[in-house]
Parts: structure tokens; C-alpha cells; sequence
């Protein structure tokens, strides 16, 4: 499948050759956009597709048919390149879980820590946060982009990620989050500039997941609050499996909870959780309903 928009090329790719090309492009970008889709991203949930662009090209590469290959490991564990992303938290977690990523020293650039940084330092109101609000603030994504970005997240309030063939018009819809968003790492490098500003490494280092999914030195126990909260729910930590667990009297259910909760992915989207979820690195997951 490969279609344009605006002038890069975007493609899917899901066997070894076209991942392969995939790579050899990606490797040679100072800088690449990066954006997952799946099912209740975060902990808990599914992958289904990650996209990654640089300037000419964007590449949707179908994690349910292979994974994350050797050389996808190493671009997204590396400094180099600066991964682009834009509430990546969620997204994080779900390739530590299923994957095993350490983000440890990769080179992440979250445009909503950015923006946070660069809006404390002119001062007034709080801007909107989506990524949309991020592409027309600093890029020059056509206008009729961003508005055919908000009308699809309201058409496609429900979309199965894992359903094959992928409708092209969610391939498309997945692809509009990441062909702009390299653009806005520029900008807002520069605007870091005119500020006067020399926290571009803050912005690193607060785009990398810490937290107790993460792994390696991003690896945090659980806060008092994370505590309390779940305790509420009759769940503790278990160090021995990093994951929370029933606490008291067993209704049947797992660590995690039967189904029926709803659950953000850390951008917006929400999902419903059926419980569960696979840590294998690639194999076919059920398909299951995401918001987007």
C-alpha cells in the first residue's frame, strides 16, 4: 500500500525486505517522527502498528506480523536519531511490555514537554495540548490537513488496529500524526533558541517513561499515591513481577482486573480493557476496539 500526502511517500510495511528498506532510510534522518497505534495503549494494552517518518517518507510497520525486529530495536533504543513523538508515555509502556524497549538512553523529544517548557517561559494561558494544536502552532501543516485530522478523530471514534487489511483510511489517519511532526522538532529547537533557553536535554530527559514499567534505569517503584490509589481498588505491587496484584479476598479475576474498565493510552484516545494482555514479542493479538 503506498499513497502521498503533501509530498512524503508513505508506505506499509510488513515483511522482512520492506522493513529492511524501511531501516536503511530511517538510519540516514537526523531526526524521525514516531507515533504508535493499537488497543488501550499503555499498561496492559497492544501495539498493533508504529509509524515512523522523516521528511520524504513514512513508514507504518505492522508489529502484529513482525514485531520488533533487531535493527527497529536499535533506532529506537539509540540516541541517534532524535525520535520525535508527542505523548509518547503510553505508547512507551506498551513497547516496554510487549517488546522489552529500554528507552534508557534513547534520544525522545515529547512536543507536549516542549511546549510545556517554551509556554512557562513566555507566560500566559495554557495553549491546547493535542497534536493537532501542536502541528498548527508550529509548523506549516496545510490548514485543510489539521481540519481533515480533526474530522477523522471524530468519523473514526472506534477503530479495530489489528484488523487486516487496514482500512487505507486509517492508514492515513495514522500517518498525519507523524509526516508534520519532525517539523516541530525544528521549531521548536529554534524557539528554544530565542528564549534563550538551553533545556533541549530537560526535554529529553522528561520525555523518557520513568515509572514502574519501565526497565533499566528508567525502572521507578510505584509512588505513595500509585499506592493508594490502587489499594482502592484491592490491588498492591508485587516487586517480584512488577505488575499490581489482587489484594484480600480473590474474586476470580486476574492481577489486572476482568474487563469493563475504560483506560487512556496517554494521548487522549481511550480504549475499553478487556484484562490481560500478551508479552510475547510478535503473534497475533485478538482484535479488540480502540478509541482513537
Amino acid at each position: 500500500m503506498i499513497f502521498q500526502i503533501d509530498a512524503t511517500h508513505c508506505s506499509w510495511v510488513a515483511n522482512e525486505d520492506s522493513m529492511a528498506e524501511a531501516l536503511a532510510a530511517l538510519q540516514e534522518a537526523d531526526a524521525i517522527a514516531v507515533d504508535v497505534e493499537g488497543d488501550c495503549l499503555g499498561h496492559g494494552g497492544r501495539a498493533a502498528t508504529i509509524q515512523l517518518a522523516t521528511e520524504s517518507a513514512c513508514f507504518v510497520v505492522d508489529l502484529a506480523a513482525l514485531g520488533v525486529s533487531a535493527g527497529l530495536r536499535m533506532l529506537l533504543q539509540g540516541d541517534r536519531p532524535v525520535k520525535v513523538c508527542h505523548g509518547f508515555s503510553g505508547d512507551q509502556i506498551n513497547l516496554i511490555e510487549q517488546y522489552g524497549i529500554d528507552f534508557a538512553d534513547a534520544a525522545l523529544f515529547d512536543t507536549q514537554v516542549a511546549a510545556d517548557i517554551i509556554e512557562e517561559r513566555e507566560g500566559g494561558d495554557r495553549k491546547g495540548r493535542s497534536v493537532v494544536d501542536i502541528l498548527a502552532r508550529y509548523t506549516s501543516a496545510p490548514a485543510e490537513v489539521l481540519a481533515e485530522m480533526k474530522a477523522m478523530k471524530e468519523r473514526l471514534r472506534y477503530v479495530n488496529f489489528f484488523e487486516r487489511p487496514l482500512p487505507e483510511n486509517v492508514v492515513r489517519y495514522s500517518c498525519l500524526d507523524v509526516v508534520f511532526l519532525g517539523s516541530a522538532y525544528s521549531a521548536m529547537s529554534k524557539r528554544f533558541d530565542e528564549l534563550g533557553l538551553t533545556a533541549l536535554t530537560d526535554v529529553m530527559e522528561q520525555s523518557r517513561y520513568r515509572g514502574p514499567y519501565g526497565r533499566g534505569s528508567c525502572y521507578r517503584p510505584p509512588t505513595a499515591n500509585q499506592r493508594r490509589n490502587k489499594a482502592q481498588q484491592g490491588k498492591a505491587w508485587c516487586e517480584e513481577t512488577r505488575d499490581w496484584v489482587r489484594s484480600g479476598p480473590q474474586d476470580g479475576t486476574n492481577g489486572r482486573g476482568g474487563g469493563g474498565g475504560y483506560r487512556s493510552n496517554g494521548k487522549g484516545k481511550w480504549g475499553k480493557s478487556s484484562g490481560g494482555y500478551g508479552s510475547e514479542g510478535k503473534g497475533v493479538a485478538q482484535p479488540r476496539v480502540s478509541w482513537l
